[in-house]
């Protein structure tokens, strides 16, 4: 298991946006290494337009460790949305799955992650 923080897309977006706020808020956590999910991976490069934009978005976040989905974190996130009731859209179970298998803080501006019992966040505030 790992310890740490796990980046939400929102935070990925803030990040690569230069948010003097927020590089404020991650360097205070001391943390050398900082987590993200492959769905937070597909999120923040869904949309671009070409070839370029992908691969300059691509290389703007490859400092982070993307942990990949496997079948331990898809059963949590199956158990989750049991649990919320069918709150969370299923990109944010799976987000959410991940911080709890990996036993991770979610960092995140998106105040829905905290419906989730049993998984913790940290909520960045613009």
């Amino acid at each position: 298991m790992t310890e740490g923080y796990l980046l939400d897309t929102n935070i990925l977006i803030y990040f690569t946006e230069g948010n003097l706020k927020l590089i404020d808020f991650l360097a205070k956590l001391k943390q050398e290494t900082f987590f993200a999910s492959v769905i937070s991976h597909f999120e923040f490069l869904d949309g671009h337009k070409t070839s370029k934009q992908l691969n300059e978005m691509e290389k703007a976040i490859e400092g982070f460790i993307f942990l990949d989905l496997r079948r331990e974190i898809t059963k949590a996130a199956a158990e989750l949305d049991l649990k919320t009731k069918k709150k969370l859209k299923l990109k944010d179970l799976l987000i959410a799955a991940t911080a709890r298998v990996e036993n991770l803080t979610i960092v995140t501006a998106d105040k829905d992650f905290k419906k989730v019992e049993g998984v913790e966040t940290l909520l960045f505030k613009l």
